[in-house]
């Protein structure tokens, strides 16, 4: 009986194989070969099961108590197939199992709440018998042999959703696939930038708006774990950069990497939109610490040196401080020793002199670059600081 079972595994494994890497004239010749195996049926839906934690579960075990786990599940999964037209087989090297479903000449909509059905019943049945459950894909509605292939990748790839959808789900194909585009990195630019503002005001409720929209947008575009992760340490990076302190008496590097850590070992995306809000809490503790004045000040200063490219107005970066515009001038000229409209200045032409040292672009595209919508301003300012001209300055470093 257990070679029948394992003849009938291998031959199986070999027929599906087959056909979801396009060899179908091998594939027909097992069914034809192997008929009495009831390898003829016609596939309608691939549905990808996929063992959650599979690998956490097996990280110290041995290949034969991987292969003992996918055969339980494979198993189990077949006694709750019974009553279905399928066949089934694990995926070498993954933890996943692959199922071909026949509808048996369902139309398209009936067909699709059979796959539903059949799906919903594997992750509650199996619920039943091992402890950690089990997330599933599948694929559009399939015509023929021939789109089985193209199926297969839909059912596979769908799975890459379970960080933003969550475990234990049945994810399918959408209709809209949203990738990543330029307008997405500039709105999360905007994002951070905000956030920077709100925890500077020590708004935490607004600030952990800001977290939820991040979070929402890139569930919404179906971005891949690795962005998801890759993203929220850029903001974790930014935020610390932006309010680290040099007498600070706490070591806020220490806990951002060890959060950090718990990002990249994150199992979903809930858990990186906690991760995110812990940090919030943690800066905001921080901020407690600090001496009001010298906080606002060091604010105000990382902002300008951070979007001097920008238009800041006495308006915004008042805000930024948390102070009335006559009181903020007052402050930061008495901390800064000069006041904010020259300080900005002088940050800008410091950045103009790097960039005429160290790019072949037009003293005009960088008087734009850093902030300056009036060149006739830009190269007095610049005068003002290098005693020459843009150009001649440029000329003089080239010569030297």
């Amino acid at each position: 009986m257990e070679e029948k079972v394992l003849l009938y595994d291998m031959i199986t494994k070999e027929y599906i194989y087959n056909l979801i890497y396009g060899d179908l004239a091998r594939a027909k010749l097992f069914k034809d070969t192997f008929e009495s195996y009831k390898l003829n049926l016609k596939t309608n839906y691939i549905l990808i099961v996929m063992y959650d934690d599979f690998w956490k579960i097996c990280r110290n075990k041995d290949n034969q108590y991987r292969y003992y786990i996918k055969k339980k599940l494979l198993s189990y999964t077949r006694v709750i197939l019974k009553n279905y037209k399928t066949i089934s087989t694990t995926l070498t090297g993954t933890d996943k199992i692959i199922i071909f479903l026949d509808c048996e000449g369902k139309d398209e909509k009936d067909a699709y709440k059979l796959s539903m059905e059949v799906a919903k019943k594997i992750i509650d049945e199996l619920k039943n018998n091992i402890i950690n459950s089990v997330s599933i894909g599948i694929s559009s509605y399939c015509e023929s042999d021939r789109e089985i292939a193209k199926c297969y990748e839909e059912a596979f790839s769908v799975l890459e959703n379970i960080f933003n959808k969550g475990r234990g789900k049945i994810l399918r194909p959408t209709k809209v696939n949203l990738n990543v585009e330029e307008n997405y990195k500039s709105q999360i630019d905007k994002n951070i930038y905000e956030l920077l503002i709100r925890i500077g005001f020590q708004d935490r409720e607004a600030s952990y708006e800001i977290i939820d929209e991040i979070i929402e947008e890139m569930i919404g575009r179906n971005m891949t774990e690795e962005y998801v992760k890759s993203n929220a340490i850029r903001i974790l990076v930014e935020i610390t950069n932006y309010f680290k302190r040099e007498n600070s008496k706490s070591d806020l590097s220490i806990l951002i990497v060890k959060i950090i850590e718990k990002i990249v070992d994150a199992n979903n995306i809930e858990d990186i939109n906690n991760y995110l809000k812990k940090t919030i809490d943690l800066i905001d503790r921080e901020l407690d610490r600090e001496d009001s004045k010298e906080l606002a000040m060091n604010n105000a200063k990382a902002y300008i040196e951070k979007y001097y490219m920008n238009d800041i107005s006495l308006d915004k970066i008042s805000l930024v401080a948390g102070y009335s515009k006559s009181h903020f001038s007052r402050t930061f000229k008495e901390y800064v020793g000069k006041n904010f409209s020259k300080y900005l200045i002088e940050v800008r032409v410091a950045n103009a002199e790097k960039l005429l040292r160290s790019s072949d672009k037009t003293i005009y595209d960088i008087s734009l670059d850093v902030g300056f919508n009036d060149y006739s301003y830009f190269s007095k300012a610049f005068k003002e600081i290098y005693e020459l001209s843009p150009k001649d300055y440029r000329d003089r470093k080239i010569k030297s």
